[in-house]
């Protein structure tokens, strides 16, 4: 048998019909290069597995009561688990905390983990400077220390040689750097520096912290077996604590799982998936069929000369083999195009992706691939290559209509062509659904005209401001210095921008009820600075804004939306009405003093389009309760520049810093970036 004879005949049919080869070769790119991006899709709602060995047994924990589903766990549950659990090899803990940075001239805020060693230890990943967290670092009693990431050793410190011999002053104290992890190192989330846990030993039930555990499934035990096990000991925990912890359960899952709530989208990917492999094998069958019916003659005439039966197969196998081929390799240079742009994309937008997730293809991935075009090429091309084989030779050769079979009009060719219509018109429908709903996302009016602004972020948490009023006066000694600064305009702070999701409390009417049965509605609601709506341009339709007399000494006030008034009185002015706020707890009753036009907060889908939100002044944060004041730990500034347009974000960064830290230097300012985005 002559392959290299029948590869290169093989080769001269494909030229001889080029535009043939290449509408298959497209069909069979196109849908690789769409099956490429779903993938990706797929790892973003947590299929992957984390890169490190046995990542795939990487298991965060959780508890839920009621509607919270997701909630960390308390110190003492934490500790009583730790010493019962049996379905882990590793068992430890971490929880996120701001970390500023003030040894240079400006403060810079990094994403800390505070963890305990265990949950470093089982990535097997040392430290490309110096020692990783030991046991003995998580003792209350231990020296400060702390393990930097690359890029802040490469960014904060430029790289310095002795960097191990450096103390670092983080949220004002003092901390020994003793190791520095290896480039793209940020677990467990987008860390920049990792801290002993040092837990209390004796926590008390309900105690702070509250922590996330981290744990190494045994190779022999399963994710529903831990979670049998977890929800016995704290049932147990219940029963023993019942006015602590209520109905209390447990909830184990894979680590790559935790930041996502779009797993419940994960079947309608492979659905996609599958149905975009069933297309392209139903395209290319058909034209398949179309080819083999072309060669039909020249099949009879090489049976007829002695030519076997499995030779011709094989023969027509070979040209569907080499046209699937050819098709992904150009789906995968589509695919990877393709990733590119969704990569470019996320660089823009500034959202950042877990570490874990990267827009490279894996070898398995690759290898996926080309499985499914042996599938493709399996179930497309054996019917043709067999159907064109079975011929009556004498028919064939003598040209007998009657006797010669036509594969394309054989039943299972129309119920092909019936699938392949079907099939189109249904993934047409989704993706036509899919390009109207990013379009209308894309026109929705927030309510603000964005142009000419500037966004960032000012952060409390980590500076020892306990009370709401020291975090005002540097608000208003900020609004100040910039205000005196050339390159800015004005500057207004708020709790939540529009775009964003606000706080969200229960309300209730003095002058109507509003509940549903039990149900008390909910809000939006957003602390505000006195000139904020003003110098967004918020369109007031009634009543005044805000203005300095609006403080913790006067009445409490709120500004509501249009969609608000004119829901609860349509009829009548809804200036001087009083609004009963968290009324299941420690209510407090504000006047609505003005209406403004109708701000868009969170993802501008149906909801967000019909929902309002109040406005509270800021200043009069010292009348709501402590834990209401503790809450607001970050606010988002909006500075208004005529030069945006002329000058680079990252001078407008500096200058924001340096202004910053001559107001306190331990006040970090972060994320600037336009308003728009």
């Amino acid at each position: 048998m002559n392959y290299w004879f029948e590869f290169k005949y093989t080769l001269r049919l494909m030229r001889k019909k080029f535009g043939f080869t290449i509408l298959c070769t497209s069909v069979i790119a196109m849908g690789i290069g769409i099956i490429v991006p779903l993938i990706f899709m797929a790892k973003v709602v947590g299929l992957a597995g984390l890169p490190y060995e046995n990542g795939d047994r990487f298991v965060i924990i959780r508890e839920g009561v009621d509607s919270l589903v997701n909630q960390r766990i308390d110190a003492f549950t934490y500790q009583r688990l730790e010493q019962s659990v049996t379905s882990y090899e590793s068992f430890g803990a971490y929880r996120e905390m701001p970390a500023v940075f003030s040894d240079g001239d400006t403060a810079e805020l990094y994403n800390a983990a505070r963890l305990t060693p265990d949950v470093l230890a089982i990535t097997n990943v040392p430290p490309l400077l110096g020692r990783s967290l030991q046991p003995e670092d998580d003792s209350i009693s231990a020296a400060p220390v702390v393990v930097i990431s690359y890029d802040l050793w490469q960014n904060y410190y430029a790289g310095t040689t002795n960097i191990l011999d450096l103390q670092a002053r983080i949220n004002g104290e003092f901390y020994s750097i003793v190791g520095v992890m290896p480039e793209e190192f940020s677990y467990p989330i987008q860390n920049d520096l990792w801290l002993p846990l040092q837990m209390e030993s004796n926590a008390e039930p309900g105690e702070s912290p509250r922590v996330t555990p981290i744990a190494l499934l045994r190779e022999t035990a399963s994710i529903d077996a831990a979670i049998l096990e977890l929800n016995s000991l704290l049932q147990s925990l219940n029963a023993e604590f019942p006015d602590t912890y209520g109905d209390r359960v447990g909830y184990v899952r894979p680590f790559s799982q935790l930041f996502t709530t779009a797993i419940r989208y994960v079947p309608l990917i492979i659905g996609l998936s599958l149905s975009m492999l069933l297309l392209v094998c139903l395209n290319v069958g058909t034209l398949l069929i179309v080819r083999s019916n072309e060669r039909i003659a020249e099949l009879a005439v090489r049976t007829a000369v002695g030519g076997t039966r499995y030779r011709a197969i094989r023969q027509v196998l070979m040209e569907s083999f080499l046209i699937c081929m050819m098709g992904a390799l150009v789906g995968l240079l589509i695919g990877v195009l393709s990733l590119n742009i969704i990569e470019n994309w996320f660089a823009s937008s500034n959202f950042e992706l877990p570490f874990w997730l990267s827009f490279g293809l894996q070898k398995w991935e690759i290898a996926s691939i080309f499985l499914a075009t042996l599938a493709v090429w399996a179930v497309s091309g054996f019917y043709p290559a067999w159907a064109a084989t079975r011929q009556d030779i004498c028919g064939v050769l003598g040209n007998d209509s009657k006797t010669t079979a036509n594969i394309g009009t054989s039943k299972l060719t129309r119920l092909l062509v019936s699938t392949e219509v079907v099939m189109s018109c249904f993934l047409l429908i989704v993706c036509w659904v899919f390009v109207v709903f990013v379009y209308r996302a894309n026109q929705v009016d927030f309510g603000v005209n964005p142009d000419g602004f500037l966004t960032a972020s000012v952060d409390f948490s980590s500076a020892d401001y306990s009370g709401t009023a020291e975090k005002l006066n540097f608000l208003d000694n900020l609004v100040i210095e910039v205000s005196n600064d050339d390159a800015f305009e004005s500057m207004a702070y708020a709790t939540t921008l529009a775009g964003n999701y606000p706080e969200r409390i229960r309300y209730r009417l003095e002058d109507q009820d509003i509940a549903a049965g039990d149900r008390i509605p909910d809000i939006g609601s957003v602390w505000i600075g006195a000139d904020y709506l003003s110098s967004m341009d918020t369109e007031l339709i009634a009543g005044r804004y805000f203005n300095n007399a609006d403080n913790a000494f006067s009445s409490p006030v709120t500004i509501v939306d249009q969609l608000f008034a004119e829901t609860y009185w349509p009829n009548e002015s809804a200036i001087g009405k009083q609004i009963q706020l968290h009324p299941e707890g420690e209510s407090e009753t504000v006047t609505v003093t003005g209406v403004v036009n109708q701000l868009i907060y969170g993802e501008p889908d149906r909801e967000a389009l019909n929902g309002s939100a109040i406005y509270r002044p800021l200043a009069q944060l010292p009348l709501t309760n402590p834990e209401a004041q503790l809450a607001v730990n970050s606010v988002a500034i909006v500075v208004k520049t005529p030069m945006l347009n002329t000058i680079s974000i990252a001078n407008f960064e500096r200058s924001l810093k340096v202004i910053a830290s001559e107001v306190d230097r331990n006040i970090p300012i972060n994320d600037v970036k336009p308003l728009s985005y």
